[in-house]
């Protein structure tokens, strides 16, 4: 059974329904408050312009430019062999800050190196990369020095100085026709560190064009040295050689001063035997007579001889004669009785291979036949013809 409350009781309850319908409005989306819009952010940086990287000796120098609009303020640079750095912590570091231009020295020459740049915005961000590629190297090589040509026979005698500096070797052309337009241009006559080369089995009479380059470690050529000859013409392997005509006539035998009878052959013939023949003796040719008289039976052995040689001909040096074909021996025997000249051969010549064309003896007279001492009596070669003719020699 319910119970009726009290009239206080009643304006409690309506007092607590005003109080929570007014929460109730305050909770409402449409009365709240809009949040502030978020900071505005930087664009991002534009990238390095105008990367460069300039190999030098042992150093290579590095340019850029930052970009016009301000959006960054700092360069970050890193470097690597073998490829380029793939980010701005990959490889070595080698400039971070806000100049344009910067010198790396702590390279090899030699090696390659490539570089990559990036632009930074105050607040970090990176822009890039740029990227540049440099080997840093010494100086080429001088040009070798005092490039000389000396000529030969069929040869060229060549000497030079070498540089210093990065020199590492040289290396000398020939070209016959024209100069060698490079160090890859005709026949390669030496390539090292010597000074002296010489070519050979050149053609004798013809210029040609010599020239030389030196070489560093690092592959550089320097500018060429250059020079001409004309190596001479070689002798021939064979030439011949003329031998004039010549005639000596009255040449005497030796007679002993003693134990060779009385001089005179009282008409005991004499008996002469004369052997004419050809001995090569070192660069001479001579010819060689041995030639002897003689009392023939019933006489007291009365007798003279002597080897009379000629020089026929006299080869240069570094020749030597062919050999005498058909100069074979000669051999002259006969017994003397006509008092008078005796001719071999009796009418025509020796054979025409033979410089000597004949021969004439006197063997026996009225008087006095052999001298005693320097006395010179009659019995002689009368005569020793040899005819002009060539012989052909060769090295």
């Amino acid at each position: 059974m319910l119970k009726r409350l009290p009239a206080r009781a009643h304006l409690s309850l309506l007092v607590l329904g005003l109080v929570l319908a007014g929460c109730g409005e305050k909770s409402s989306p449409s009365s709240q408050t809009a949040p502030p819009p978020p900071p505005i952010q930087p664009p991002p940086p534009g990238a390095l312009a105008a990367f460069s990287a300039v190999a030098g000796d042992g150093e290579v120098t590095l340019h850029w430019r930052l970009p016009t609009d301000g959006s960054a303020t700092t360069a970050v640079i890193r470097r690597k062999t073998g490829g380029a750095p793939t980010g701005p912590t990959d490889g070595e570091g080698v400039y971070d800050g806000s100049d344009t231009t910067t010198v790396d020295r702590a390279v090899t020459n030699g090696t390659s190196y490539t570089y990559a740049a990036w632009a930074r915005a105050t607040n970090g961000d990176l822009a890039g990369p740029s990227a540049a590629t440099a080997r840093p190297l010494p100086p080429p090589p001088a040009a070798p020095g005092a490039l000389t040509a000396t000529a030969g026979v069929a040869s060229v005698s060549l000497t030079w100085e070498n540089p210093g500096g990065s020199f590492d070797h040289v290396r000398v052309v020939l070209k016959a026709g024209s100069q060698p337009s490079g160090p890859n241009d005709g026949l390669v006559v030496y390539e090292g560190s010597g000074t002296s080369a010489t070519a050979t089995d050149l053609v004798g009479g013809q210029l040609v064009n010599i020239a030389a380059w030196s070489f560093d470690s690092y592959g550089q050529i320097s500018a060429a040295a250059r020079t001409t000859a004309t190596p001479t013409a070689p002798a021939p392997d064979s030439q011949d050689v003329s031998l004039a005509a010549w005639s000596q006539s009255h040449l005497f035998p030796d007679h002993p001063l003693s134990g060779a009878g009385d001089r005179d052959f009282d008409d005991h013939g004499p008996h002469v035997t004369a052997r004419l023949h050809y001995v090569v003796d070192g660069a001479n040719v001579n010819a060689v007579l041995d030639y002897r008289a003689e009392e023939t039976a019933g006489g007291d052995g009365t007798w003279a001889a002597k080897t009379f040689t000629w020089t026929l001909a006299t080869v240069p040096a570094g020749w030597t004669f062919d050999s005498w074909a058909d100069s074979t021996d000669q051999t002259v025997e006969y017994v003397d009785t006509d008092h008078d000249r005796d001719r071999f051969p009796s009418s025509g010549s020796f054979p025409a291979a033979q410089p000597i064309e004949h021969i004439e003896f006197v063997g026996s007279t009225s008087g006095d036949d052999v001298g005693s001492g320097t006395t010179k009596d009659d019995t002689q070669i009368w005569q020793i013809n040899a005819r002009a003719r060539r012989y052909r020699i060769r090295r």
